[in-house]
Formats: C-alpha cells, structure tokens, sequence
C-alpha cells in the first residue's frame, strides 16, 4: 500500500466553492475530484470582457468609417476640379 500523506488544497483561481466530494481524512487517488467551483461569478465577468471586446470593435469600425469616409472626401475633393477642366 502507498504511503498516506495529509495535504493542504485549493483553488488555482479565487473564487466561491459550490460542492465539495470528499470528506477530511478520505483517501483520495491522482484525478479524483475533491470539489467544484461556483461559476456565476466567472459567467458574469466574461459577459462583461465580451461587452466590452464588443464595444471596442464597434469603435473602431466607427474610426474605420470615419477615416474612410475622410479619404473618399478628399479623393473628390481633388477629382472635382478635373472633371471640371474636362468640361
């Protein structure tokens, strides 16, 4: 028989546990799962990051938009007068 050891656990992320499988002093084996984490506060937060991913890629269309619509602005701009000759 293997050698029993006592070890300290925990989370690798912080957060609220939701179950826990096992009891203090129960032998447990390489793979066991000894609890599970509350995933509401981890749901919440990457609904926020992706509102926010959202938004930033709702600017820089935007910016993209604005900056197109400035190029296109100045190619008139700079074709109007030649036309003009051509008349």
């Amino acid at each position: 028989m293997a050698d029993l050891k006592n070890v300290a656990m925990g989370p690798i992320r912080a957060g609220r546990v939701k179950s826990i499988f096992v009891r203090v002093g129960q032998v447990v084996h390489k793979g066991d799962i000894l609890f599970n984490m509350d995933e509401q506060e981890l749901e919440a937060q990457r609904t926020r990051i992706r509102k926010e991913i959202d938004l930033a890629k709702a600017k820089a269309n935007a910016e993209w938009d604005i900056q197109e619509s400035d190029l296109l602005r100045n190619e008139l701009a700079r074709i109007k007068p030649l036309q003009q000759l051509k008349r």
